[in-house]
């Protein structure tokens, strides 16, 4: 049938069926002018003199994205997808992926069409089909909703970035199982480095005589390349690696060939590849399960251990906490009956190497330097033994710190009241130029700064950093292979690859290095040396010492014949344990004080925190006010622009659906974190 364009637009739609026989049988689709228009737009098009009819479908869509506070969106497109697949949508001014959840005709959904407050968007790009299992699915929504967040942002963080997904095949057909009952075990094991790699060699074995896969999961790309160079040896063609830095067609190759392999697989991988859809995984673990790097320190501040916990509950997998020590938190699961002891744990590691505690007093004059005569005699004593010698600090720079010897006040940042770290104008090298640099926000200042509070100059630099103990190994030692390990002198992972293997390769180096180092240093050396771990409990945090034993076990482990500590407080009970290592009491003492502090893991925290707002600041306590809101200030660099409120709620009780919804009806400029890292600072 054909008429002209005039005629078309002048006819009711009503009648316009009758004209063409194949329609006769389609009720009119016009209810208001609103949807007259739609039609007019999108329903039909006109070529020449010849109308065709084009069946629009009303898609409904979790936008795969951060900063996005709606759960759905919807548009329209000409081209039927399917529930579950993966299209790109545009939202503002930006595409983004989306999965879609429901499809249904236009003409099905007019009423709602007519209420709508907005205009509906065309989509019509296909990324990829039937993508994500409906065990994963349901694992994504138990964990948006335990970190109180949307499901969108949760996906975005949980699945590779957005320029591998379209590269990934997902068109299998096996799909991992859903199971409404979980029958998974939780286990624990805690033993050092080299004998938790020879476990996961004797693991793989028996998952694979089980016709079992085993996905390992590593909280950093350098530590999940060691590891894979560790345990593939004699199953090279089974054991695959994946992280984010790879290349897309490498990933895709990767993904493709693990997905497909008929034989049983050990996927060691960081944690956005856990969505491959393999239906026959028996063992997820967690590598380094104390590692930081697993809670996410941007929106939505999830922790992918915590959904490592949902996903094998849904698929009934095994999961495993593996670390040379594990976290409070675990331990009390262990010790509450929760989880169990895979094989042998060891709560009082034994070490080769012999220790020795050298105390250094910070107080003694000005600008005092960061190695004392005792330590440096340790470590003159290693280069006649032509040890490598392995030195840890917890701080980069020449100067973490730097007060006022008048007032004490320390030097921070003016944009973000981080604490400025005094650096040499060359960090390749030695200099006699210094400047102070902000590591928050990048702010750069000369070093002939006076006192905020006070105008004095008299400021005492506490020089304990990276940079001048390489200054003063230099100066002391000579012509020593000295090797500085932190983010100012490598700045990519072939220099920290290479400056390590020189350091392994030559007799008698020294290295001087960051806590990063640990995901490159693949063997033990002769002799370690820690400087100044009480630093680590300088933000009041309840983790805090934790965290500093942590540091230095985890040297001490690296070392064969010799491992010193060089401190200021000799008398810190951490100080104290690292002679006889027994975890175990350290754990009791530590679940004791977080029971009585009410501290994890005996409640949940949420913390939000927004700029220094008063209307804000009234409206949170009003919403909030059923559940009890505790205002402070923060420690450190956001104490002045930043305003807290923590939240201390029954572990029964969460997650909470309403609480939920109240965080979501926050300004973006509130950052809701559940069970934060940090609370301080």
């Amino acid at each position: 049938m054909c008429a002209p364009k005039t005629t078309f637009q002048k006819i009711k739609f009503s009648a316009y069926f009758s004209l063409l026989p194949n329609l006769a049988d389609r009720p009119s689709l016009v209810t208001t002018c609103r949807t007259q228009h739609i039609l007019n737009r999108i329903e039909f098009y006109v070529f020449g003199f010849t109308f065709y009819h084009v069946l629009m479908w009303l898609i409904s869509v979790t936008p795969i994205s951060r900063g996005i506070i709606k759960e759905r969106l919807y548009y329209f497109s000409s081209q039927k997808f399917g529930e579950g697949d993966v299209i790109e949508i545009p939202v503002r001014n930006r595409q983004v992926v989306a999965k879609v959840e429901e499809v249904r005709l236009v003409a099905d959904a007019k009423s709602e069409l007519k209420n709508l407050p907005f205009t509906i968007r065309k989509v019509q790009t296909l990324k990829t089909s039937n993508f994500l299992s409906q065990s994963f699915m349901s694992a994504s929504k138990e964990c948006a909703a335990y970190f109180a967040a949307t499901l969108g942002a949760v996906l975005h963080t949980l699945l590779p970035p957005k320029r591998l997904i379209s590269s990934l095949d997902f068109s299998s057909d096996d799909r991992v199982p859903f199971l409404n009952e979980p029958r998974s075990a939780q286990f624990v094991l805690q033993l050092p480095d080299h004998e938790r790699i020879s476990s996961y060699r004797r693991l793989t074995r028996e998952e694979f005589a089980k016709k079992k896969s085993l996905i390992i999961l590593v909280p950093t790309i350098a530590e999940a390349k060691k590891l894979h160079n560790d345990v593939n040896k004699g199953i090279e063609n089974y054991a695959y690696l994946l992280h984010q830095r790879l290349p897309k067609s490498a990933v895709s190759k990767t993904w493709k060939d693990a997905l497909h392999c008929e034989h049983p697989i050990l996927l060691i991988a960081t944690p956005q590849f856990m969505a491959i859809p393999r239906n026959d995984v028996g063992v997820i673990a967690i590598e380094r399960e104390s590692s930081r790097n697993y809670k996410r320190d941007s929106r939505p501040f999830l922790d992918y251990r915590t959904f490592a916990m949902f996903y094998a509950r849904k698929i009934g997998a095994s999961l495993i906490y593996a670390d040379s020590m594990i976290r409070t938190e675990t331990y009390h699961k262990l010790e509450s009956g929760e989880i169990y002891e895979q094989g042998k744990t060891s709560f009082r590691p034994l070490y080769s190497a012999q220790t020795e505690i050298m105390t250094v007093d910070k107080k003694s004059g000005k600008n005092t330097p960061g190695l004392s005569p005792e330590t440096l005699r340790f470590i003159k004593s290693t280069r006649e033994a032509n040890y490598r010698l392995f030195i840890l600090c917890p701080r980069r720079g020449i100067a973490p710190r730097t007060i006022c010897r008048n007032c004490g006040t320390s030097l921070l940042c003016p944009n973000c009241s981080g604490s400025l770290v005094l650096h040499g104008t060359n960090k390749k090298s030695i200099n006699e130029g210094t400047v102070y640099l902000c590591h928050r926000c990048g702010f750069e200042s000369h070093s002939m700064l006076r006192c905020e509070k006070c105008n004095s100059w008299d400021l005492i630099a506490f020089r304990i950093g990276t940079e001048e103990i390489e200054i003063e190994l230099k100066t002391a030692i000579g012509e020593a292979p000295i090797i500085r390990f932190d983010k100012d002198s490598l700045k990519t992972d072939a220099e920290s690859s290479k400056a390590v293997l020189k350091f392994l390769n030559t007799a008698g180096s020294i290295l001087i290095g960051t806590e990063m180092v640990f995901s490159y240093l693949a063997e033990q050396v002769e002799a370690s040396l820690v400087l100044f771990p009480e630093l680590l409990t300088a933000v009041p945090d309840f983790e805090s010492d934790e965290s500093a034993l942590r540091f230095i076990l985890r040297a001490k482990s690296q070392s064969i014949n010799k491992f010193a500590v060089q401190t200021a407080e000799p008398d810190l009970p951490i100080i104290k344990l690292i002679h006889n290592s027994n975890l175990a009491e350290f754990y009791r003492k530590e679940i004791d004080l977080r029971k009585n502090l009410g501290y994890p893991p005996f409640s949940i925290l949420v913390l939000i925190t927004f700029k220094k707002n008063e209307i804000l600041k009234k409206r949170i306590q009003e919403i909030f006010a059923n559940y009890k809101p505790m205002f402070f200030e923060g420690f450190g660099s956001s104490a002045k622009s930043d305003d807290r409120v923590l939240f201390r709620l029954a572990r029964d009780n969460w997650p909470d659906s309403k609480f939920r919804e109240l965080c979501l009806s926050l300004p973006q400029n509130c950052q809701v974190e559940v069970m934060p890292a940090k609370l301080f600072s």
